[in-house]
């Protein structure tokens, strides 16, 4: 069994909510598949203040760890990283190879979210740098999206780095059917209503608006049927308060942030999960909505035409696309497919693929080769010096 540290400049206790859920079911299922050793925020102070600090200290933390209290090493180290030093001299003082999760260009969501500071512009400018330096030192770069990692490849690397694409998994023991009426009175929902569902954190980069303008235009093409769209998550709160106030009238449900178990509800409790995505960045992401959704057996209507989106629900059959910005079209999409879908065989299909293909054992497995392949390539390389 390979042993593996895995280092994330984030903490995983609490609500388990967006990328801190997801690492919180990566280490759930890499500890059953490997001998994982693990550091997070959380073995500092509970406290988030100086966030930054405690990200520093994590790393001079591990470097302690393994030099003074460990007995024994990993055979590979993994970092999604802030800092990443710490893994990076512990990679090279013991020889071990690291491999880094890749999620983002940071210049590239820093003109979306820094669009009216030139200063944090710059300062990005400055952090991009910095994690290109750790980056081009690993033996290989995990990335959630191929745009992302074509997007690596042509502008930040060389030839010789080795590369994957990995989209993102579900915790299939956790997201499961649930019987809708039961969910709908667990979480006090009308049982009689037609529930459209956005569940996930509100950017402007997750294309909710663009959801909500379809909506009203669905509604129209809708007429008798009660269809309430539910929006529930939270992180950028100046944006879903300018949602709110926007849209405060439409009959929209806005829900805000709900911890795991909750969101296990209203998925069960949705008729239809939406996926949209309002495509701004070099990369949409690997949404983990999309495979909770599969895996609660919810039929999913995404954007048209996005890598790791429609890609996805049009292999596996798990619902339907439309561009959710031509709100009229879409609507007229959307509602001929309220009419006429099959809610049996999505329950049956969707939660099939996800155990199939988008289980973290299955996702982490493609991880755990890649290791291998990695590992396979320095032993090829080393045979040849010697010769």
């Amino acid at each position: 069994m390979i042993n593996l540290d895995y280092i994330l400049s984030l903490r995983v206790s609490g609500k388990n909510t967006g990328k801190e859920k997801a690492t919180a079911e990566k280490i759930k299922y890499l500890d059953r598949m490997a001998g994982l050793n693990y550091y997070t925020l959380d073995v500092m102070s509970k406290n988030d203040k100086n966030k930054a600090i405690k990200m520093y200290l994590l790393e001079l933390y591990y470097i302690y760890d393994l030099i003074f209290k460990r007995k024994s090493k990993p055979d590979t180290i993994i970092a999604r990283s802030v800092f990443y030093f710490g893994a990076y001299f512990i990679a090279k003082l013991y020889k071990i190879p690291i491999i880094i999760e890749v999620h983002a260009d940071i210049l590239d969501e820093s003109k979306i979210l820094f669009q009216n500071s030139d200063v944090k512009k710059f300062l990005s400018l400055f952090w991009h740098k910095y994690n290109l330096f750790f980056i081009r030192r690993a033996e290989g770069l995990i990335f959630n999206n191929p745009l992302l990692e074509k997007h690596y490849n042509s502008h930040y690397l060389d030839s010789s780095m080795k590369t994957i694409s990995i989209h993102n998994g579900c915790d299939t023991e956790f997201f499961f059917p649930i019987e809708k009426l039961q969910a709908r009175k667990n979480i006090s929902l009308n049982e009689e209503a037609f529930y459209l569902l956005f569940i996930g954190s509100i950017s402007k980069w997750h294309g909710v608006e663009s959801l909500i303008e379809a909506y009203s235009h669905i509604n129209k093409n809708c007429a008798g049927k009660q269809i309430i769209l539910l929006i529930v998550g939270g992180h950028r709160k100046d944006y879903l308060v300018e949602l709110k106030k926007k849209y405060s009238n439409s009959g929209i449900v806005f829900k805000g942030e709900v911890a795991k178990e909750e969101a296990l509800q209203y998925i069960n409790a949705a008729d239809i999960c939406m996926l949209p995505v309002n495509n701004i960045r070099i990369s949409p992401g690997s949404p983990l909505k999309l495979f909770d959704y599969a895996a609660c057996g919810k039929p999913i209507i995404t954007q048209i035409d996005t890598v790791g989106y429609s890609d996805l629900v049009e292999k596996y059959n798990l619902g339907i696309c439309c561009d959710f910005t031509d709100y009229r079209k879409a609507a007229t999409i959307v509602a001929d497919f309220i009419r006429s879908y099959d809610e049996v065989y999505y329950r049956n299909n969707n939660r099939e693929i996800a155990e199939e293909y988008f289980s973290w054992d299955k996702v982490l497995k493609r991880w755990l080769d890649f290791d291998l392949s990695i590992k396979m390539d320095i032993v090829s390389r080393k045979k040849i010096n010697l010769l």
